[in-house]
């Protein structure tokens, strides 16, 4: 009897335990960082709480998902699950996030998995539907307005070079510095903020620092639209182009269709056929001149700008994509010469 009495004790507590983790799960979600596309804003090892009720809750799209035994989708580095059932998307409240919001969303290219089952990544909002959007010279317009001056917190690649003298590796080390060395004449490249910049502009052995900035058209097969013949963008020179939003009409032809042919097949459910000897565009069966979206696109970008993976390489992301907010770092952990020690500095950090 003793032993049951104890037994009911135990259970109600634990109960009420799980609700309230259940709950809590609805809410607000956590987020470990492992990577450093957004340093300096959040850094590897930030562990970060998202608000899901931010820009409206997204209700679940899976039902009930089991993972495979930690297996992958074969030539991903995405999980596999078994999935009982998936239900449309549906948000209550829905508010549009504001520009320049840090946000986590499904990465969008995971086609194998519903929704909500895809990677988590967390990027800043650039463009919002209907923005006109565009890069010059590593400089974001939008609707013809240099929006990301404000930003102290941006990193971009930046070539350095010394009287000869090298950097040693304790050094780099200590500023955590990511890039590598281009010549043994004391050539460098590294990703740095304008902190770092100025840092390094002081040592006596720097002759001289300069941004690297790729011209129009450099490498624009690895860009967003990828593989296109008629459009030369990149990471530093990149548009203009309107972000799709729902009701907007847009003239379809052979040479834009690349911007948009992944919107009308996977985002938006149709049937795409894109004939390259009659240089038509086909939807669901029937030729086409112009599309209307029936859902509002987002344009996120980096904040380390050149070590990213943003829209400038995969694309528009769609509402139903979007989890929440980035709020605030409520955990962090650094690794030092090759040792990992809590950073006090960045717990209950706020994100902007």
């Amino acid at each position: 009897m003793i032993k049951k009495e104890k037994i009911k004790i135990w259970i109600k507590p634990l109960l009420w335990a799980i609700v309230a983790a259940i709950v809590a799960r609805i809410f607000v979600q956590s987020y470990v960082l492992t990577d450093t596309r957004m340093r300096e804003t959040l850094n590897r090892g930030d562990y970060i709480i998202i608000d899901r009720t931010a820009y409206g809750l997204r209700l679940p799209i899976t039902f009930f998902a089991l993972p495979l035994n930690n297996n992958c989708i074969p030539f991903t580095n995405i999980q596999s699950y078994v999935i009982l059932k998936t239900f449309s998307y549906k948000r209550i409240g829905f508010k549009m996030p504001n520009r320049l919001d840090v946000i986590a969303y499904n990465f969008p290219l995971a086609d194998e998995l519903p929704i909500d089952l895809r990677p988590v990544r967390v990027s800043r909002v650039m463009g919002l539907p209907g923005d006109t959007f565009a890069i010059a010279n590593k400089k974001v317009f939008v609707n013809n307005k240099m929006i990301d001056k404000g930003l102290s917190n941006l990193m971009f690649q930046y070539r350095i070079v010394t009287d000869g003298t090298y950097f040693t590796k304790q050094f780099l080390d200590s500023l955590g510095l990511e890039g590598k060395m281009i010549s043994d004449m004391g050539v460098y490249d590294f990703y740095m903020s304008p902190a770092m910049v100025t840092f390094f502009e002081a040592l006596p052995h720097v002759k001289y620092i300069r941004e690297v900035t790729g011209y129009k058209g450099y490498n624009a097969l690895y860009y967003f639209p990828a593989n296109s013949s008629f459009f030369d963008w990149n990471k530093d020179y990149f548009g203009p182009l309107i972000i799709p939003y729902k009701g907007y009409t847009v003239k379809i032809t052979y040479q834009n269709i690349d911007l948009y042919k992944r919107i009308i097949r996977a985002y938006e459910g149709n049937d795409l056929f894109i004939d390259i000897y009659k240089k038509k565009v086909f939807i669901n069966g029937k030729d086409a001149t112009s599309y209307t979206f029936k859902k509002n696109y987002y344009f996120v970008m980096d904040d380390n700008r050149d070590n990213a993976f943003d829209s400038r390489y995969f694309g528009f992301i769609p509402e139903d994509h979007i989890i929440g907010k980035a709020k605030f770092v409520w955990f962090s952990i650094e690794n030092k010469n090759g040792k990992s020690d809590i950073n006090w500095s960045r717990m209950l950090k706020k994100i902007k």
